[in-house]
């Protein structure tokens, strides 16, 4: 593996949700060609979290799949609380909750 740290965005650059939010990649590596993995060490609203990423480009160098992991959970009902304020009008009720048998 090696490391691909070199030319990323500082921590302030990245997105953000509304709610207070910083991250700092804690480890990057490019598994293959096309694939990254990423973890962070992360702090929403004063509460400590860690994320793992695996990321996958295509040949353009445009991401064709995301794959996020949040620990522990309730930061990632944090993350999901603040991403549903932003996006609830924007996309449909099916990627918030499963729908009603």
């Amino acid at each position: 593996m090696t490391f691909v740290g070199q030319g990323h965005r500082s921590p302030e650059q990245r997105y953000t949700p509304q709610r207070l939010w910083w991250r700092a990649t804690t480890a990057e590596f490019k598994l293959d060609e096309r694939t990254t993995f990423l973890r962070w060490a992360e702090t929403m609203d004063g509460h400590k979290s860690e994320s793992l990423e695996v990321i996958v480009d295509n040949e353009q160098g445009l991401i064709v799949e995301r794959t996020i992991t949040l620990r522990p959970y309730p930061a990632l009902k944090l993350f999901r609380d603040a991403m549903y304020a932003s996006l609830k009008d924007r996309l449909p009720p099916d990627v918030w909750d499963y729908p009603t048998p």
